[in-house]
């Protein structure tokens, strides 16, 4: 499959296509976060060596750009040692740190000249799985020449060979004929048998030097299976080697106890058997995620089943172990037993409900206390419309009975006596919103038309106070998300006590401003502006304070229960003193996608 560049270039993935396990490595590799870039951008020339290269049967390796980021086929992978897969992608001076002033300088010198160079016997120490080792390397050095580099050299490739046996073989036979032609010129027995002597020692020697070096590499690996066996015995982790299809291998003590299972037991059983049947699906897909190498590694919080049929939470740390040759035959599962944890999330989001149910029904019920204090203004509202009712009947009836009936004037009373009907219908509907029982309902809102609906149930309260009321709602307010009701019951508290604390105040104007506006990126902000008795400094925080009022006959609950639901809605509810008389109490939501009320 070919894409097309931003430049015009087709790319083609297929010079990642095959290589086998490096091929396949090369593939999961996010290469736009390396510095050679992502391979759309791949240069022609490095495309094409990059195929030579996963197609190559002998090591290879090459190094690309001014970092010298490091590429390499399959044959070269036992090489690297521990090193890999890190080692895929990462500059070449952090992957050789060790080695670097002796490598360094060839590669770049084949980098920067554009010569061919080698190297017929370099002394490296290699890293291998268990243990470091002296060895000896064949390396070739050849410039890569690209077009589009900035000096027409893209990088280097190298063919690796390691010749530390042939070096070795090469030295002792090099020892012998030395050993044979001091003997040669020997005229006695006892010159021919003293020559020899002094080449025996020094073969001895290195013989005995050679199995010194094997014995010193056998002891570290000795040691180093030493210490995973008693990691693997003594942890208090459980852990547990599988092969790639999830069949138990082995497990410790730890595992065995967390699950009942003896070990015996399990070598019968696959991960999959033991994993509780809702959690399987994404334990199966985080496998497969690894066996394709699209992960390392992954971490997942499961259920496991234990042989009396009860369950355990584990958190469980699933990765590969490769061989020598870096191919994976086993897998290892470190699990930690997090069951109280999950218990104690359970009981905490139990807590956590009942207090929010708590907090509902305290809600429910400071809005049924405040639609009691507002019962003349809704009666007010609900009586005016039917009264008007009332009216506009008589006033038909009137037009029909008289000698000739005037229709129109008949009809325009109806039509009015439906408005008013309609109007009476709403302001009932608005209170059963109110004192209606029901949980939240989380939706787009437009609050300008929210602030006019709760104003209109107040405007006997208004009027009774003689408030006069002014708004500054702007026209594109953004939607906020919440829910409804309560934002209406955090509205009905802030207007309600704005408008008391204005009639405490004998003289000096009664003015309350509503104002809306477009707050940031994704908030809005509601603000109510009153000029009552107004609020000390210090006292701002202290009035949001659960039982703490200023009202005779108050619960001291209504603010508080305003705060906590705009905190629920993610939003923030604060009061400061103006600088004149009054009080200006300020509260924010977040915006419903950014859209804005048309």
């Amino acid at each position: 499959m070919t894409t097309q560049t931003a430049a015009g270039r087709a790319t083609s993935p297929d010079c990642l296509a095959g290589g086998g396990e490096m091929g396949a490595l090369m593939r999961s590799i996010a290469w736009s976060q390396t510095p050679i870039g992502a391979v759309e951008w791949w240069s022609p020339t490095l495309r094409t060596m990059v195929s030579y290269l996963l197609a190559n049967r002998v090591p290879m390796l090459l190094w690309w750009g001014p970092s010298f980021c490091q590429l390499y086929n399959d044959a070269f992978l036992p090489y690297l040692g521990a090193k890999h897969p890190k080692s895929m992608g990462q500059p070449a001076g952090e992957c050789w740190a060790e080695n670097w002033h002796f490598i360094g300088p060839p590669i770049e010198n084949a980098f920067r000249s554009g010569a061919a160079t080698w190297t017929e016997d370099m002394f490296l120490e290699v890293q291998r799985p268990w243990f470091a080792e002296e060895a000896r390397w064949r390396i070739g050095y050849r410039p890569v020449m690209d077009e589009t580099a900035p000096n027409r050299i893209g990088g280097v490739a190298a063919t690796v060979d390691e010749i530390t046996e042939k070096i070795i073989s090469e030295r002792r036979i090099v020892l012998l004929r030395d050993l044979g032609s001091r003997s040669t010129g020997a005229t006695t027995a006892e010159q021919a048998f003293h020559r020899p002597v002094t080449n025996l020692t020094e073969l001895t020697e290195q013989l005995a030097a050679g199995r010194q070096s094997l014995e010193r590499s056998l002891e570290a690996l000795r040691e180093s299976e030493a210490r995973w066996r008693a990691v693997f015995e003594n942890s208090a982790a459980g852990i547990a080697v599988t092969d790639l299809r999830g069949q138990f291998q082995a497990v410790n003590a730890a595992f065995q106890q967390m699950l009942g299972y003896t070990e015996d037991e399990l070598r019968s059983l696959s991960f999959i058997d033991i994993t509780y049947e809702e959690d399987r699906d994404e334990n199966v897909s985080a496998c497969s995620d690894l066996l394709s190498r699209k992960r390392q590694y992954f971490q997942v919080e499961k259920r496991y089943r234990r042989k009396d049929g009860g369950f355990i939470w584990v958190s469980v740390y699933v990765s590969l172990i490769s061989t020598g040759a870096g191919t994976p035959r086993l897998a290892v599962a470190v699990a930690q037993d997090i069951t109280e944890r999950k218990r104690a999330e359970e009981r905490r989001r139990q807590a956590e409900e009942a207090l929010q149910n708590a907090q509902a029904e305290l809600a429910h019920v400071t809005r049924l206390t405040t639609l009691g204090e507002l019962s003349a203004s809704i009666a007010h509202e609900v009586n005016q419309p039917l009264g008007a009712v009332v009216t506009d009947g008589h006033a038909c009836l009137r037009w029909l009975y008289k000698a000739k009936p005037n229709l129109d004037e008949a009809r325009a009373a109806v039509k009015r006596m439906i408005q008013e009907a309609t109007h009476a219908s709403e302001v009932i509907g608005r209170i059963r919103s109110l004192a209606r029982k029901s949980p939240p309902r989380m939706i787009p809102l437009d609050m300008n038309q929210a602030i006019v609906d709760v104003l209109t149930l107040l405007r006997h309260p208004l009027f009774q106070n003689k408030v006069v009321l002014k708004t500054e709602l702007v026209a594109d307010l953004r939607q906020a998300q919440g829910d409804l009701v309560q934002l209406q019951q955090v509205m009905v508290n802030l207007f309600m006590n704005a408008i008391e604390s204005m009639a405490m105040r004998i003289d000096g104007p009664r003015e309350l401003i509503v104002a809306s506006q477009n707050h940031g990126k994704d908030q809005i902000v509601i603000q109510v502006r009153d000029s009552g008795v107004g609020l000390d400094h210090g006292r701002t925080e202290q009035i949001f304070k659960p039982f703490v009022t200023s009202k005779s006959n108050g619960l001291g609950m209504g603010l508080s229960i305003s705060r906590s639901i705009i905190e629920a809605h993610g939003g923030r509810l604060s009061a400061v003193p103006n600088d004149g008389p009054g009080a200006t109490f300020l509260f924010s939501l977040r915006a419903a996608e950014d859209r804005r009320v048309k």
